[in-house]
């Protein structure tokens, strides 16, 4: 079995999370309604390259979806998002 790592997050937590560590064709957010907007959204390799960049729409608190490009091959990507004076970066594994 693979190991995953769990975070507990409470309802007063006012931070983005991802709900799928590792993830498969797309990256599933929780997205507060802190981060209402157009969110920009950057996804790095570990060394640093740029794979892929876009912009989120959050309508209010509840998930949000990045749908990955066919060149995120498997591997551990750094995601960072931005929003309003806001910034979220969070490691993400890619099967």
């Amino acid at each position: 079995s693979d190991i995953v790592s769990l975070k507990e997050v409470t309802q007063s937590n006012q931070q983005m999370y991802v709900l799928n560590n590792p993830a498969r064709g797309s990256i599933q957010l929780f997205a507060p309604g802190s981060y209402k907007g157009v969110c920009d959204y950057y996804i790095s390799s570990t060394n640093g390259q740029l794979m892929q960049k876009g912009n989120l729409l959050v309508t209010g608190a509840g998930n949000v979806s990045i749908k990955l490009d066919a060149g995120i091959s498997q591997g551990v990507y750094i995601l960072n998002i931005k929003n309003n004076g806001q910034s979220f970066q969070e490691r993400v594994l890619v099967r």
